[in-house]
């Protein structure tokens, strides 16, 4: 019998601010996909961020982007700056593995078998050993203030409701493996 505890520390990530329709290419490298979040000092303060009065409420987004902020360490640490290049991390992850095996001798031959459990804390617990991965748009770059190129500012939308993980079933669920093997 054995029991295997694999424990990760989660990969690097960066949150972005995307857009869409030609927008947002914040730091003008050529695509809208890639750009690091601006965090700013205070969410509720509308000369540091501005977001979309479309769809959600402007308040329910900027207290909801605070919150987000506030709980989560790596944005907190760069407030007033854009956000640092993977300096952020998806949580520990563990992998568990259990094995049991046994041998039967059958005169001069035998048989033997193995069964592996693989994610056993899932096996136990269907909420447990669930693997996670970021999603880590979080603003939607939308348009532009009104004003000149120093004075106008870019129009955010934060979506309070949109998941910040990704659920991986394929290594989220147990999965149990049976060898048999007959010597002779």
């Amino acid at each position: 019998m054995s029991f295997y505890d694999v424990g990760e520390t989660g990969r690097t990530l960066t949150y972005l601010a995307a857009g869409s329709m030609r927008r947002g290419d914040l730091i003008a490298d050529g695509t809208n996909t890639n750009d690091p979040v601006y965090v700013p000092e205070s969410a509720l303060d509308p000369s540091e961020i501005v977001f979309d009065p479309r769809g959600d409420a402007v308040e329910r987004q900027q207290v909801s982007f605070e919150a987000l902020i506030q709980r989560t360490s790596c944005l907190r640490r760069h407030r007033g700056r854009i956000l640092e290049r993977n300096s952020c991390r998806e949580p520990w992850s563990n992998t568990t593995m259990a094995s049991v095996s046994q041998k039967i001798p059958l005169g001069d031959r035998s048989l033997s078998a193995q069964l592996d459990v693989f994610n056993v804390l899932n096996l136990l617990n269907s909420g447990w050993g669930l693997r996670r991965e970021a999603a880590p748009l979080l603003l939607e770059h939308v348009g532009q203030t009104t004003g000149s190129v120093e004075t106008s500012q870019s129009i955010f939308r934060f979506d309070p409701n949109a998941p910040r993980w990704t659920l991986l079933p394929g290594e989220s669920a147990f999965q149990l493996q049976l060898a048999v093997r007959y010597r002779f």
